[in-house]
């Protein structure tokens, strides 16, 4: 064989191992697992700050109602001083006055009272539920601080053999001549995967098309030839 085509075969070889390497990493199950669990995490955050958010409106509408409760408390304990401080001669109207407006702030407070226990016990619940997802967000932040050295250790194993033939790509392709190696390069970039197809059959084993006789003329001479439909370079197998 050309001892050019055989380095340039060996160079697409590596690739092809790289390209696997690659496709094993991805299909590791320990990065699926951690794909999820992140997957996870992220929704039940977005669950956890929509529960903390609620918390904190019904913490301020609570807030809002004892400080309506205290005023109207001190409004009706004000009203009641000046019943039992009223001298005997006070109009009627005045005294009556004083009473409806007691029984009214009396109400008032019992309704406040009424709507900021309603508010507790949904602040109570709102609280229960970010607590919860809080835990369950940290078990499988613990899950995947778990499964994650185990993952690091096997990327980088695979990714030690993927520099070395990465290594041994950058050596060979010193001994391959330049014009011939940017045709290659030219040629991969453009399919966008290796781009070197024996000449068998009668079809180009990239595109099914059926080879020219130029281009078996071609390659029986010259090292390789492209593919007239798709651009692959055939070779023959010497």
């Amino acid at each position: 064989m050309n001892p050019q085509l055989d380095l340039l075969l060996k160079i697409q070889a590596h690739e092809i191992k790289i390209n696997e390497h690659e496709h094993e990493k991805r299909k590791l199950p320990s990065r699926k697992l951690l794909s999820e669990i992140i997957a996870d995490v992220n929704s039940m955050q977005e669950v956890y700050a929509k529960a903390e958010s609620v918390v904190t409106k019904i913490e301020q509408t609570c807030e809002a109602l004892k400080k309506n409760c205290e005023v109207n408390t001190k409004r009706l304990v004000a009203d009641e001083k000046k019943i039992s401080s009223m001298p005997d001669d006070t109009p009627l109207e005045e005294v009556e006055r004083l009473i409806l407006d007691v029984a009214s702030f009396k109400k008032i407070e019992a309704r406040m009272s009424e709507e900021l226990n309603t508010m507790k016990v949904q602040l109570d619940k709102a609280s229960d539920i970010a607590t919860e997802i809080g835990k369950k967000i940290n078990l499988r932040k613990q899950e995947y601080d778990k499964i994650k050295p185990e993952y690091d250790k096997q990327v980088a194993d695979i990714d030690a053999k993927i520099q070395a033939l990465q290594s041994d790509i950058a050596q060979l392709e010193k001994q391959v001549d330049s014009a011939i190696l940017s045709r290659y390069k030219a040629a991969k970039t453009k399919l966008n995967k290796s781009p070197m197809y024996e000449i068998k059959g009668t079809n180009c084993k990239n595109c099914n098309h059926a080879y020219s006789s130029s281009v078996k003329r071609i390659a029986s001479t010259d090292l390789f030839a492209e593919c007239e439909h798709c651009g692959a370079l055939l070779y023959f197998k010497q």
